[in-house]
């Protein structure tokens, strides 16, 4: 079972790269969403395994593995673009931390949703999220 979730983790992280949308403090929202909706995409091919890993009958801490995984492959990507070294409001760690999580979360949602829309749905959702924000992109407006 191990060798199997490593496989599927390794299929998964190998679609992660930082790189190609983020250059010099910028980010390409088109290839950023092109990048999640080729998560979302993977993860599609893959239903059954994950609809049965993260589920209440899953294997015991699947998600947080899956979680570790994904912060450990960003970590290694900003390194890469030297996105340690630059200064940003949000420590580079809690914002690995933000986007591991929402991924993970909007993942488990909609494998236990049975994949109720497309993954190019899902990405442009995660996106819109991570970019703008939970309460503007649900139409809230914000006061200062």
């Amino acid at each position: 079972m191990d060798k199997l979730i490593d496989e599927v983790f390794e299929e998964l992280t190998d679609i992660i790269n930082p790189c190609i949308y983020i250059q010099k403090k910028r980010v390409n929202i088109s290839q950023f969403q092109s990048m999640i909706e080729a998560i979302f995409t993977n993860i599609f091919h893959h239903a059954t395994f994950y609809q049965i890993m993260l589920s209440e009958k899953g294997v015991y801490g699947f998600n947080r593995r899956m979680q570790e995984v994904i912060q450990e492959k960003f970590r290694k990507e900003f390194a890469t673009i030297n996105l340690q070294e630059q200064k940003f409001s949000t420590p580079p760690e809690l914002l690995i931390h933000f986007i591991s999580s929402a991924l993970i979360g909007t993942v488990e949602w909609w494998v236990n949703n049975d994949l109720v829309y497309s993954p190019k749905h899902m990405a442009v959702q995660l996106v819109h999220l991570v970019t703008i924000g939970p309460l503007q992109s649900s139409g809230f407006e914000i006061e200062a």
